[in-house]
């Protein structure tokens, strides 16, 4: 028996080959074989990487299709008789995009996809449980479970303790961490930091890491909705960047703060309170239950509470240990040991009790 991994694309940065990657290196530890199959590959993955239209499966076989969009390895996918299981990722929805946009388009035609593919598979399961609820909204029935994503803790630890020995300055340092998106809501991070700017501390910096190519045109409607503030020159869209610069700004990070209006799980609230900073975040979608009463929980967008919010939370030294270690106990239950007791027992399920333990 082989647990195959499935995607579109194998890339680099990217959350969900992130996850695929981490979990492929957690099977191979618990003892099992197992494989990457993509259309397409980042020159960063190929040693990961075998090519979709060579998938050949027996029946015995765990196919685990990575869903996030529309597919262009479904087709592989139905052809082979074995074992299959979706986990959902998340779509976001379209009304996030212009309606005459790529994006828009492309979520359209995955939310219809995901209805049509759905009967070819044995088992569903969600990276949270808003997903879950979100596949059944769809009309899609069948046996359903959440296998959260796998986050790369190992990779942060060094960087975890270089924030706790830097040199502390009286300069603070804003984040963020995603791609630069409508349903990212940067926008509303950019009002919070101005407040906190004009009105608490001028000595401070906003950090937007992520890509922002693919969105050009919101892209644009944020700077230009910058440029009339007076933070506007405290502010850096970093772009995409590797493993190694993203780990330093979460080492340099003093506050981490998230106004997304549509997440399907959202790696970097896990990643920010794992290395310590105070993580603050807009109450949508699957965010709470990521957060898991960690963290701070906002339900109302209010720049000027949420940037004295942030300012109390830095100075008061009672407050900022009682956020971060609640942060900690949380990540603690995202390890990869605990990870590994629940995908040993999913596979259990998937596998129908064929498997050689």
């Amino acid at each position: 028996m082989r647990i195959i991994q499935v995607l579109n694309a194998l890339d680099f940065g990217d959350g969900v080959s992130n996850d695929i990657i981490n979990k492929y290196h957690l099977l191979k530890d618990l003892g099992y074989e197992t494989a990457i199959y993509s259309k397409w590959v980042d020159d960063n993955c190929v040693d990961y990487y075998n090519y979709i239209e060579n998938l050949k499966t027996s029946p015995d076989d765990i196919i685990i299709h990575h869903y996030s969009g529309r597919s262009h390895v479904s087709e592989v996918i139905a052809e082979n008789r074995c074992i299959k299981v979706l986990i959902y990722h998340n779509i976001t929805p379209p009304d996030f995009f212009a309606p005459d946009s790529v994006s828009y388009t492309e979520c359209i035609e995955g939310l219809k996809e995901i209805k049509k593919i759905s009967e070819q598979y044995d088992f569903f399961a969600g990276v949270s449980q808003f997903n879950i609820e979100n596949l059944m909204q769809l009309g899609i029935n069948g046996k359903m479970d959440v296998l959260p994503i796998l986050v790369g803790f190992e990779k942060l630890k060094p960087y975890k303790q270089k924030r706790i020995e830097r040199e502390k300055t009286e300069k603070v340092n804003f984040l963020f961490v995603g791609r630069i998106a409508p349903n990212k809501k940067q926008e509303d991070v950019i009002d919070i930091f101005n407040y906190y700017y004009c009105n608490i501390n001028a000595n401070c910096k906003l950090t937007f890491v992520g890509n922002y190519s693919w969105q050009e045109q919101y892209y644009n409607a944020i700077k230009e909705h910058l440029s009339s503030l007076r933070c506007c020159n405290n502010v850096e869209f970093t772009g995409k960047v590797s493993d190694e610069e993203l780990y330093n700004y979460y080492a340099d990070a003093d506050i981490y703060v998230c106004m997304s209006e549509h997440e399907g799980f959202c790696i970097p609230l896990l990643e920010s309170m794992y290395c310590g900073i105070p993580t603050i975040a807009y109450d949508s979608c699957a965010v709470k239950s990521t957060m898991g009463g960690a963290g701070v929980l906002i339900s109302n967008k209010q720049p000027e509470k949420i940037a004295k919010l942030c300012h109390a939370i830095l100075t008061r030294k009672e407050l900022y240990n009682s956020i971060t270690e609640k942060q900690k106990l949380w990540t603690d239950t995202f390890s990869k040991d605990k990870m590994g007791e629940k995908l040993i027992s999913l596979i259990k399920k998937w596998s129908k009790g064929n498997i050689n333990e």
